[in-house]
C-alpha cells in the first residue's frame, strides 16, 4: 500500500524473491503504471478492491503479507492491509504515525484475522527497536 519511494522498492523486491503475486495498491496511476513495469502483477487504486483480488488468487485466502509504505501512516492503513492478509500473515508498517491521536489500529473481521490466530503487525521504525502496534481486534 503506497507505490512512493519505499513502496517501488518493496514491489522491485518482491517480484524479484520470486512472489508469484504482487500487488501495488496507490491512488495516483503514474504509480501503478511504473509499479506494473517494475514487477507488479496487478495495480489498484484502491485497497478494498485490491484485497479482493488478493482473495481470489489465493481461494478466500488472502495476501502473505501487506506492506504498508504510505507517507504518513494512519491506523485506519493498518487495519485496512491487516484485512487483506490471510490467517498467519504479516502485515509491515514502515511509515510513522500519530496513534495516540488517531487511535488504535481496528481489525476487525472474524476471529481467525484476528492476532491471536496467527498473524503479526510488525513497525520498521529504524529509530527505536521494533515495537507492537495498538490494534484493537474484533468480531463481526
Amino acid at each position: 500500500m503506497g507505490v512512493g519511494g519505499v513502496g517501488i522498492n518493496a514491489v522491485q523486491g518482491a517480484a524479484h524473491a520470486g512472489a508469484l503475486h504482487v500487488i501495488a495498491v496507490d491512488p495516483v496511476p503514474f504509480k501503478r503504471e511504473m509499479a506494473e513495469k517494475l514487477g507488479a502483477t496487478h495495480s489498484f487504486a484502491d485497497i478494498d478492491e485490491a484485497a479482493e483480488v488478493a482473495r481470489g488468487l489465493t481461494n478466500g485466502q488472502g495476501a502473505d503479507s501487506a506492506i504498508v509504505t504510505v507517507g504518513v501512516t494512519k491506523a485506519s492503513h493498518v487495519g485496512q492491509a491487516f484485512a487483506a492478509i490471510r490467517k498467519g500473515g504479516v502485515c509491515v508498517v514502515t511509515g510513522i504515525g500519530n496513534f495516540r491521536r488517531d487511535g488504535a489500529a481496528n481489525i476487525t473481521g472474524s476471529t481467525s484475522r484476528c492476532p491471536r490466530s496467527g498473524c503479526r503487525v510488525r513497525s520498521t521504525d529504524s529509530a527505536r527497536r521494533p515495537r507492537t502496534f495498538p490494534a484493537s481486534c474484533s468480531s463481526t
